[in-house]
């Protein structure tokens, strides 16, 4: 697959798959409820088959017993847990992170006062239109039971630590209050829809809603954008027992469409009669989540990371591999800072010295921006192959670490690359090359570097500093 129609897959795949199919699936009213329940009953009939099958893989594969890679099968987390897999985090989520913490104090610490002011719409008699705004962002933070909060909280580690390693804290925080507010202004908008359509008199003041559902549904939509590619894990039962479960891989698309389908069902079954679920919040999230993910255009970012992991995984398979060389090419096309598919090009090449030696001086140059030493450390590794490869200012800088390091027999031939090389820092490295020489013994190398210096740069302030110092030595000799 090119990256072309990676990039097209990127865009239309979650449309489709994780919204406007789940979307007909729920008015058209197919018992998404019970297609689900299906799908989970075979897998609870098939853990056993899963858990065979894979000890024989590892029997085969890896491990000299069964014994072991069985008991790798089974874990204590609780049915039906939902978890993303495969995924690097690529920061550690502070953001997510305290979301969490401050939902569970508030849970502690909440009375029912504070839940009559903070749910939407609040309880109170007559709020104020200001009472009413700031309790679109408030009622996300009040739970109406353990179950709920437990609930809610596990999603949102699950999903935002995903999320927010990939779009950023900040970007993080706007899509949860911006799916948060949504969720709680639909329902009062399909509220007041409702009672245009049947005619039914009521106060629309007697409706309210709590939780973080809404926000967490809008999360899980941006990781549908941004995470399309990847698989989920859901935690079955074995042979229908609570303990031990079963890890499971399914397309993350496929769960996160299935749970659409039904908040989508469960928003028509709520035109008709009252539920204990705020279905509309969920859907109000989940659209505002997708719409702010395809605003800030995610799936250019989702493309780039799919397509990576699949040059990875090509790579992995054969080091000499055409398709993994094409893939990390076109990735490098795309993005030439791109550092992974620096390393993978300077490897992949191993035969071609021109190439390996453009991907070399590209892979130190980044490195050298980044992290100095880590690019000191490649070059010492293969020094001093692809020295004519590098640039002259980055050679001077090596020159001068290495010089700092007293790795002297390194330090001049840099510099020495360094001279060769036409630009604004000849001079010094020209200088610095006379000062390796005389710490080395080699004076009359010194000596002969620094009257090249004064040749080819007569009036640069380097030459006449070096002037300088050679007048005062000798004066300080003949006294």
């Amino acid at each position: 697959m090119s990256i072309e129609t990676e990039e097209k897959k990127a865009f239309w795949l979650p449309i489709v798959s994780a919204l406007a199919i789940p979307f007909v699936i729920g008015v058209l009213h197919i018992r998404i409820s019970r297609l689900f329940s299906v799908l989970v009953v075979s897998l609870m009939f098939l853990t056993p088959l899963i858990v065979f099958v894979r000890a024989l893989s590892h029997y085969y594969g890896k491990s000299s017993t069964a014994q072991r890679p069985i008991l790798r099968n089974f874990t204590l987390w609780p049915p039906f847990i939902i978890i993303p897999d495969g995924l690097e985090r690529i920061r550690i989520p502070w953001v997510t992170l305290g979301l969490i913490l401050f939902n569970c104090l508030i849970h502690v610490g909440a009375n029912s006062t504070v839940y009559e002011v903070g749910m939407f719409l609040p309880m109170t008699q007559q709020p104020s239109c200001i009472h009413i705004a700031l309790s679109l962002i408030t009622c996300g933070f009040l739970h109406a039971d353990i179950s709920h909060i437990v609930d809610n909280m596990i999603f949102l580690w699950a999903f935002g630590t995903a999320v927010e390693s990939r779009i950023g804290p900040w970007r993080f925080l706007h899509v949860y209050f911006f799916a948060l507010i949504s969720s709680s202004v639909l329902s009062e908008l399909l509220l007041i829809l409702k009672q245009l359509l049947l005619g039914e008199a009521f106060n629309l003041m007697d409706f309210h809603s709590l939780g973080a559902s809404g926000a967490i549904a809008g999360i899980t939509a941006v990781f549908a954008v941004r995470c399309y590619f990847s698989n989920v894990k859901i935690y079955i039962p074995f042979l229908f027992l609570p303990r031990p479960t079963v890890p499971v891989r399914l397309p993350s698309l496929l769960i996160l469409g299935i749970f659409f389908a039904g908040d989508t069902l469960g928003s028509m079954q709520m035109l008709r009669n009252e539920t204990q679920i705020d279905y509309w919040g969920h859907l109000g999230g989940y659209l505002a989540g997708f719409a702010a993910a395809y605003m800030m255009n995610l799936y250019r970012d989702s493309f780039m990371e799919a397509y990576q992991r699949k040059a990875r995984y090509l790579a992995e398979k054969a080091k000499e591999n055409k398709s993994a060389k094409e893939a990390y090419t076109e990735i490098f096309k795309r993005d030439e800072e791109n550092l992974e598919a620096l390393q993978k090009l300077f490897e992949l090449n191993r035969f071609n010295e021109e190439k390996r030696g453009y991907y070399f001086s590209r892979l130190v140059t980044k490195l050298a921006r980044e992290e100095f030493l880590e690019a000191a450390r490649l070059v010492e590794e293969h020094f001093p192959k692809f020295l004519d490869f590098l640039p002259g200012d980055l050679l001077l800088k090596l020159g001068l670490y290495f010089s700092n390091t007293e790795q002297f027999d390194k330090a001049w031939v840099c510099l020495d690359r360094s001279c060769d090389k036409e630009g604004p820092w000849q001079p010094k490295a020209l200088f610095n090359l006379a000062e390796v020489y005389r710490k080395m013994g080699r004076d009359e190398l010194a000596k002969k570097v620094l009257e090249r210096l004064a040749a080819s740069f007569l009036w640069d302030p380097i030459t006449e500093y070096a002037r300088c110092r050679d007048s005062v030595a000798r004066g300080g000799g003949r006294a």
